[in-house]
């Protein structure tokens, strides 16, 4: 697990912790590492939770099948990112969701039952711990704020801008690549396939982005109805 202490340090949950520290607090969280091949389902909607995952290698998205059988895309996971915490800590430990391998991936997963109780030495590492989570669950409502603000949207043209400017806010710059294939951009937005492949082609064409495969450049930083 030494190999991927360098990912998981560049993660909220660990931020600012040096080896011994982090070495002492998986050992603490009772941490495990489990591969997953792509496409392989990582949870299952329904299922039981027993740990929150830290993915250090690939990534997953989560999607939610309704009663009619339409699935939904919630959101996307990538190398350094955390899911399920929010749910053990809340006592719910039944996924309302299923997770799925976007490509080989491999997850760290901890007992969050340990995060919220202080260890016999009182460390300061658990302290430390305590304050990164609280600041990534605040991390997290913010981000689902944003997907309701997407998917709320009035036409598919506002709900593509909405998420590109969000993806061009975090990285930072106009031309950015997306973590979905054409399906799951649709199912993100909750809008039909064909939909989204014939809007896209028509903001091209206005001049508004250019994209290849995943890779998308915005040239009008707004929302465009």
């Amino acid at each position: 697990m030494n190999q991927f202490y360098p990912v998981l340090k560049t993660t909220p949950l660990f931020n600012q912790f040096e080896d011994d520290e982090l070495s002492h607090m998986l050992s603490c969280l009772r941490a495990n590492l489990i591969d997953y091949k792509k496409e392989e389902t990582v949870l299952l909607q329904g299922n039981t939770i027993f740990g929150a995952g830290i993915i250090v290698n690939g990534s997953v998205f989560s999607q939610r099948e309704n009663i009619d059988g339409n699935k939904i895309i919630l959101s996307s996971y990538n190398t350094g990112d955390m899911f399920g915490e929010e749910l053990l800590l809340s006592g719910i430990t039944v996924v309302p969701f299923s997770l799925i391998a976007n490509e080989l991936t491999s997850i760290i997963y901890i007992d969050c039952s340990e995060i919220s109780k202080f260890c016999k030495l009182s460390c300061v590492h658990h302290s430390k711990l305590v304050i990164n989570l609280t600041q990534m669950l605040s991390a997290k409502i913010i981000q689902m704020d944003r997907k309701m603000d997407i998917v709320q949207k009035r036409t598919i043209r506002e709900k593509l801008m909405a998420y590109f400017n969000y993806m061009a806010e975090q990285e930072g710059s106009a031309a950015f690549e997306i973590p979905f294939s054409r399906q799951g951009l649709a199912d993100y937005i909750g809008v039909n396939r064909s939909a989204v492949s014939r809007e896209l082609w028509k903001m091209q064409k206005d001049g508004i982005i250019s994209f290849n495969n995943r890779y998308f450049t915005l040239h009008v930083l707004k929302n465009t109805a």
